[in-house]
Formats: C-alpha cells, sequence, structure tokens
C-alpha cells in the first residue's frame, strides 16, 4: 500500500464505499458515465457502527430509480430492432396502397375523352405540382382529376383559337367580292355551290355566336 497509491485507494474503498469514484479511469469523461446507467449504480450511503455500509431510505430510493432506469434502457434497445422492423413493414405497406390507389385512378381516367392525348401532359402537372410542394414544405394540392380539366381546359381553348386564326386566314386568302352581312350569312342561300369565301365566312359567324 504504501508504494501504489491505487492499492492503497481499493483499501479505502472496501471500507468507504465513497472512494471507489477515485478508481474510474481518468480518461472516462464525467458525461459518458453519467449517460451510461450500469456505471452509476449509487453507492451504500449509511456508515454502520462496525464500519460497514448499507442504504438508507433516501438511498434505496435511488438506487430503485437507477435500477429502474436501467431497466427500461435495456429493455428498449431489445425491442428496437422490432420496432425498426415495424415501421418498415407499416411504410412498405403504406407505399402499396398508394400504389393500388393510383393505378385505379389511372385506369379510371383511361375513360375520360381525350386521355391518351393529354396523358402526357397531365402527368406533367402533377409532378411540377409535387415538386412546388416540396420545395414550400406542404404536401401536393393537385388530384389527377383537377389536372386533367386543366390540360384538357388549355387544349380546347387553344385549339379553338387555332381555328379561329385559320379562318382568319383564309378568309384574307379568298378573291375579293361583294361585302357579305352577318344577316346574309345567316339566311338561307340558294342552292348551288358554295365559294371558299362562303364557307369562312359561315364558319368564323359560327365561332363569335359561341
Amino acid at each position: 500500500m504504501a508504494g501504489d497509491p491505487k492499492a492503497f485507494l481499493s483499501e479505502i474503498a472496501s471500507i468507504d464505499p465513497r472512494y471507489r469514484a477515485f478508481l474510474e479511469p481518468a480518461s472516462q469523461p464525467a458525461a459518458t458515465r453519467a449517460a451510461d446507467p450500469d456505471a452509476e449504480m449509487p453507492a451504500p450511503d449509511l456508515q454502520l457502527a462496525d464500519g460497514s455500509a448499507t442504504y438508507s431510505l433516501e438511498g434505496l430510493q435511488k438506487l430503485l430509480e437507477w435500477n429502474t432506469k436501467r431497466v427500461e434502457s435495456r429493455l428498449e434497445a431489445k425491442m428496437k430492432p422490432w420496432e425498426d422492423r415495424d415501421k418498415q413493414f407499416q411504410q412498405a405497406q403504406a407505399q402499396q396502397e398508394l400504389a393500388q390507389r393510383s393505378m385505379a385512378q389511372i385506369e379510371t381516367a383511361k375513360g375520360w375523352p381525350g386521355w391518351a392525348e393529354y396523358e402526357g401532359d397531365v402527368l406533367k402537372r402533377l409532378q411540377q405540382d409535387s415538386a412546388e410542394a416540396q420545395r414550400a414544405g406542404a404536401r401536393p394540392r393537385m388530384t389527377l382529376r383537377e389536372a386533367y380539366l386543366e390540360v384538357r381546359g388549355e387544349r380546347l381553348s387553344t385549339d379553338h383559337n387555332k381555328v379561329r386564326e385559320a379562318v382568319l386566314a383564309e378568309l384574307k386568302q379568298a378573291p375579293r367580292g361583294p361585302a357579305v352581312s352577318r344577316q346574309t350569312v345567316d339566311a338561307p342561300r340558294a342552292v348551288g355551290p358554295m365559294t371558299t369565301q362562303d364557307i369562312a365566312a359561315r364558319t368564323l359567324a359560327r365561332l363569335e355566336r359561341s
């Protein structure tokens, strides 16, 4: 004991457990020791007349709390793989259900007017909506039906404008003749061949009325 400080402390710690703290490795940080429940078992805090030590009521309470935390920590460590496995299963099941609903919606969409023509633009519209929602940290707002209606409305509007521009272009290229009033266009004409100008005028009148 005279030449070995560690042996000296060990001998004292066998008499007074409070000296056990001096025998812990100096390189072990206090924060690490506190985080490990097994390394923080409360020592007996009541010294008896014969030199032995035991627990007071307060010491027993601390010992019970330490033991409860240790059991909970070990139980969590054992249950964690099961919890992770259950979480992965739930995520896979949710993705499968989402895929099934999406396929069912697409099958329904195949019966919508012009779906084969609009499908590519509709999917692009949905992808754009999802990207915007992701940047904003929100959920996508657009449904498949809403995307289809937007694309279809834009296409019909574009087609209408194209027809009108084509008729106007044809009118400009047709031979000039007497002006045709709106009343003349709508009135019945005598049976006979119609000129290109007559057909264009009637088409333009119908477009303007609609």
